[in-house]
């Protein structure tokens, strides 16, 4: 069985074209849970694919991040109390880079964005139990984000925006790549090899959702090597807008 996107609570107004995916952000959508503010939301909203065994997502992001805790990036979860997130979210007045970390409580590490917020790449890896972020402000040099322990087991992993004080956030999300890992030390800095080999799979042209309205739900992508599909997650909420 191949791997498909869909969506965990899935936006009033989103589209996927030849030009990537496009997103429009529901009012007061967050994923946090208990740390500091003392409450849980799942009202995110995570476009992605079932995976299990070693990997590397990877993305171009651009939105305009302008209201406190406005945010998009990449994710992966395995369920409601186990993920990562992480991105571009704005606080202390400026856009910053971070992710969070959730294994039952969140932790959230953050700090200054050297390029322009509007335009960054993420890229993700995966490698038995633990987990690699780094972030690009080109596309061409990958500094190293956060490294740390995530539990083994298949997981959901793909792109995310939220907006817990508004509705109304932009994002536009291009070059998407799940490949498998490219087995470079933590601190290389070089972007992916060169050209695209077999074992890269693109998330290709086939529109997948209408503005305004709900699109396919089951948009495929195909398997990556030494990766294979995973069984939905019980308990997560697939494919239904968030209350707001």
């Amino acid at each position: 069985m191949q791997p498909y996107f869909h969506w965990i609570n899935e936006p009033a107004e989103w589209r996927r074209d030849s030009d990537g995916l496009t997103v429009v952000t529901n009012k007061h959508t967050d994923f946090w849970r208990h740390t500091w503010y003392g409450f849980e939301r799942f009202s995110g909203h995570l476009y992605a694919a079932e995976v299990a065994g070693d990997f590397t997502l990877q993305a171009k992001i651009c939105a305009d991040f302008t209201t406190l805790y406005d945010q998009a990036g990449l994710m992966m979860m395995a369920d409601e109390q186990t993920w990562l997130k992480a991105g571009i979210e704005f606080n202390d007045d400026a856009p910053a880079i971070g992710s969070v970390l959730t294994l039952t409580h969140s932790d959230w590490a953050t700090g200054l964005f050297p390029g322009d917020p509007r335009t960054f790449w993420l890229r993700l890896t995966r490698k038995g139990d633990a987990l690699r972020l780094q972030y690009s402000t080109d596309g061409e040099r990958w500094p190293l984000l956060r490294l740390g322990y995530f539990p083994p087991g298949p997981v959901k992993a793909g792109v995310m925006c939220c907006s817990p004080e508004r509705g109304g956030l932009a994002v536009s999300v291009s070059g998407i790549l799940l490949f498998p890992p490219p087995g470079k030390a933590p601190h290389h800095l070089s972007g992916t090899p060169a050209g695209r080999p077999a074992s890269f799979f693109f998330l290709g042209p086939r529109i997948a959702g209408v503005a305004g309205g709900r699109g396919e739900k089951k948009n495929r992508l195909l398997g990556v090597g030494g990766a294979r599909a995973a069984r939905p997650t019980p308990g997560l909420n697939h494919n239904t807008a968030p209350s707001t």
